[in-house]
């Protein structure tokens, strides 16, 4: 599998900072355990995949349940997705949102409360710039 540009690096930097962190997918659990390699996914204190919810996203359900898996209100929760029904999921559950234009452009990504155009951008956004200062 091959990573965004340095997404490694920033979850490892997250992950040493004691951020907490969970996936939060549409996709089925054996799906991402064949994808993504086991010493990224232990970066993460929850993994939340499809297979856990009853209703997919646009349903808040799944940022629901993720929330308190890290210990969190969703309020207090910052989403990172990259299509438009995972954003509405995200801000039904009232969680901010940083949308990426890394499948789709911005212009259907604009429901996020910011709207960046790589993943390496999350570095400035205004929200990481404040957890990673």
């Amino acid at each position: 599998m091959t990573f965004y540009p340095r997404v490694e690096l920033l979850i490892s930097e997250l992950d040493d900072r004691n951020v907490p962190m969970a996936i939060v997918t549409a996709g089925h659990l054996d799906q991402l355990e064949s994808s993504v390699p086991e010493a990224f996914l232990k970066h993460f204190n929850a993994v939340m995949t499809v297979d856990q919810f009853s209703r997919g996203k646009p349903d808040p359900e799944s940022y629901l349940k993720g929330a308190p898996a890290l210990g969190l209100p969703p309020t207090e929760c910052i989403a990172v997705e990259n299509a438009p029904m995972g954003i509405q999921s995200a801000k039904r559950a009232n969680s901010y949102c940083i949308s990426i234009c890394s499948t789709v452009d911005s212009d259907v990504l604009n429901e996020a409360d910011e709207v960046i155009d790589r993943f390496e951008d999350l570095r400035i956004s205004t929200i990481f710039g404040q957890i990673l200062a």
